[in-house]
């Protein structure tokens, strides 16, 4: 008795809290067919709570960002009006009895409910539609707890107002949505139909004909023919990606463009490998700090002037920053790119060595594009630029006849080449880390110092060890135009 009168107050909460503090419904296109963003966060995968809170299983955590999901899973009519088929006709020649424009899709195998994702995203502009993972499903169906259920436990007067199973159902399927949401307004999560679901690389299984082992996909969610303990969140099958269950449906998941498409529950050779075969559009902004020496061949006649045969070189360290535009085409990525940068001691390490007396040293702003191939991991660079500055006896080395600051003078013109070489390593769908060598290939022209010394031509070389962050964004024309 009080076990019962608890189930019901459990229950009269959830609908009170889905009415007062409802989800943000949002509608789409498709008609009937309603999205609610669910927040991203920390998820550990297989952990399962009893109704007192203790931990039954545990894994690792996942973190999952925020995703949009269909509140019900796809209708019969939401597959006729984006298909473009006979669904009465179709299910009625496989025998299904529950056909109507509400009822979940059945009979239809994981490669079509890809099909019906990609048709999806090819006539939205806005967003990308996928088919779960078997993480997100799990963290979906989850909707913030860890209990078997989102209700929380099998309590079976809770669970007949949220799920069609074997003891309410009665053998057929039901119309979506025609029982109790979860708190996060999603329906019929658990029950109605399983939903097909995505594993990265399949499952292993034992082919129950065969008896060899195969690869398939994941199932989740139970059905009508199921029994409690087959609607249990941590509950799945293995099954063949192309067969067709009476009894099996699916609903879809999406993010906007611009956010791209990344399972951070994946490993990283996953993401690794789902990334080395995209074929997509990017831009990127790349930081880089740089550190290394120039050498400049001051030893001319002009230099005679002063007195001193100055060819040499010191430590110089440097900035950059680089904004570029491309495409990757799988392993093989193309891009052009413009950067600006200062090269120049102080700038970020005053730490040069007096090599000489005196040096001189060369303060420079730099102002340049390029294009940049990659072929994972190794990417190579070509670039043209001006550089702009001055260029001074270090104070720091300066000896007699020449006091500190004696011998300065500007950087008139100043232009270019520059080539590098480099690796890039990936750590999420958006972020990557990377070290390259770089040199720049300089012709300088000198105004006429304070001291006197006639304008005067030179050359310099820049070598550095880069190391860089490449924050790189998906890029869709359809956001443009």
């Amino acid at each position: 008795m009080i076990r019962n009168m608890v189930a019901w107050l459990t229950l009269a909460v959830v609908c009170f809290c889905s009415s007062v503090i409802p989800a943000q419904v949002l509608q789409d296109p498709v008609p009937g067919m309603e999205f609610v963003e669910l927040p991203g966060g920390d998820f550990e995968y297989v952990r399962i709570e009893d109704e007192f809170g203790n931990v039954v299983s545990s894994g690792d955590s996942v973190h999952i960002r925020s995703f949009q999901i269909m509140t019900t899973e796809v209708t019969q009519a939401m597959w006729e009006h984006v298909m473009g088929i006979d669904v009465e006709g179709y299910l009625d020649s496989t025998g299904i009895s529950s056909v109507g424009p509400d009822y979940p899709m059945c009979m239809v195998s994981l490669e079509d409910c890809i099909a019906f994702a990609d048709s999806l995203s090819s006539q939205d502009s806005l967003y990308l539609y996928r088919i779960p993972s078997d993480r997100f499903w799990s963290y979906a169906c989850a909707a913030g707890t860890y209990t078997p259920f989102p209700w929380g436990t099998d309590t079976l007067d809770i669970m007949a107002a949220h799920c069609w199973y074997s003891a309410n159902a009665g053998n057929r399927l039901h119309p979506v949505a025609s029982l109790f949401p979860d708190q996060w307004h999603l329906y019929d999560m658990c029950g109605n139909v399983f939903e097909w679901t995505t594993v990265s690389g399949g499952v292993e299984f034992e082919d129950p004909e065969t008896g060899g082992t195969v690869t398939g996909q994941v199932l989740r969610g139970g059905s009508v023919y199921s029994t409690p303990m087959h609607c249990r969140r941590d509950f799945w099958l293995p099954s063949d990606p192309g067969a067709e269950y009476s009894d099996v449906g699916f609903r879809v998941i999406r993010r906007l463009r611009s956010n791209g498409w990344e399972d951070m529950g994946q490993s990283r050779s996953q993401v690794l490998d789902s990334l080395l075969h995209e074929d997509r559009f990017a831009v990127f902004a790349e930081p880089m700090l740089a550190v290394g020496g120039i050498s400049h061949d001051f030893d001319d006649d002009d230099i005679e002037q002063i007195g001193y045969d100055v060819k040499s070189g010191c430590e110089q360290d440097a900035a950059y920053l680089r904004l570029g535009f491309g495409k990757h085409f799988g392993r093989f990525g193309a891009f052009v790119y413009g950067e600006v940068g200062h090269i120049g001691p102080g700038s970020l390490i005053d730490n040069h060595g007096p090599w000489i007396l005196p040096e001189v040293l060369l303060r420079m702003n730099v102002f340049a594009g390029g294009v940049e191939l990659r072929y994972f991991p190794a990417r190579v660079r070509f670039g043209y630029g001006s550089y702009g500055g001055h260029a001074e006896i270090d104070n720091d080395t300066a000896g007699a006849p020449f006091p500190s600051g004696s011998w300065s003078t500007d950087i008139v013109d100043g232009r270019g080449f520059s080539f590098g070489v480099g690796v890039h390593i990936p750590v999420s769908e958006h972020i990557a880390g990377g070290v390259e060598w770089s040199q720049h290939f300089i012709d300088l022209k000198l105004a006429q110092s304070g001291t006197g010394v006639e304008p005067s031509e030179h050359t310099a070389r820049q070598y550095e060890l880069r190391f860089f962050v490449n924050i790189q964004l998906p890029f869709e024309w359809s956001t443009i135009f």
